[in-house]
């Protein structure tokens, strides 16, 4: 798996876009690794571990084309989530998730690997995905009714917005499963800051809801 993660690493520090979504399918197409384990192993922590120095005026705008990049193979790793679930064994949950985040959060890759995720462990999915406003969040609950929320913040600034939708929701419909992810998620008291909500950070963790809900 190393060898895997450090060859993108490769293509992602030059911004190769071609070789990096050239690698992803790759050893997708070979089975080299899985898209669970593409996004946990390999795509989230590629991104995160880029920091910006100080005096450095070019990382911000090179970060968003790191982003861009993972995202586009997030994208393209779609019809590989559609085999996974054609695969003998697959247990479909019969439960559906609503996948959003709050308003001004504009951080999605996020919130679109964890969209496959809950897909991969049986769920059907609706994303909605970033930036959305409190009232079409209240809305898009209202006529999807899911089963299940799913919330992803990444910068902590957003979390007093999330809490105003989180809190609205859980008042009016009680049997409504919430969780809780994304980087602002990872600090217990942001958890305990939108009121209730369970953290669930990993594919592992959304596939023992899975079982639970089943």
């Amino acid at each position: 798996m190393k060898n895997i993660y450090d060859r993108f690493v490769d293509y992602l520090l030059r911004e190769d876009k071609a070789g990096a979504i050239r690698y992803a399918i790759e050893v997708l197409e070979t089975g080299s690794i899985a898209v669970n384990d593409l996004y946990e192993m390999v795509l989230g922590p590629a991104l995160n571990q880029f920091h910006c120095p100080e005096n450095d005026a070019t990382c911000i705008w090179r970060e968003h084309v790191r982003t861009s990049i993972v995202r586009s193979i997030v994208e393209i790793c779609y019809p590989y989530v559609l085999k996974a679930k054609e695969a003998p064994g697959f247990v479909a949950v019969k439960k559906t998730v609503l996948v959003v985040c709050p308003p001004e959060e504009y951080h999605e890759v996020g919130a679109r690997m964890a969209a496959d995720f809950f897909e991969l462990a049986g769920f059907d999915v609706v994303y909605v995905g970033a930036n959305t406003p409190n009232r079409d969040i209240l809305s898009a609950v209202e006529h999807v009714r899911p089963d299940v929320l799913a919330v992803s913040v990444t910068n902590y600034y957003n979390l007093v917005k999330a809490h105003a939708f989180i809190e609205a929701i859980a008042a009016s419909r009680p049997s409504i499963r919430i969780v809780l992810g994304g980087a602002a998620f990872k600090d217990p008291k942001h958890v305990e800051c939108v009121g209730c909500g369970e953290p669930r950070q990993s594919f592992s963790s959304i596939r023992a809801l899975a079982s639970e809900v089943r």
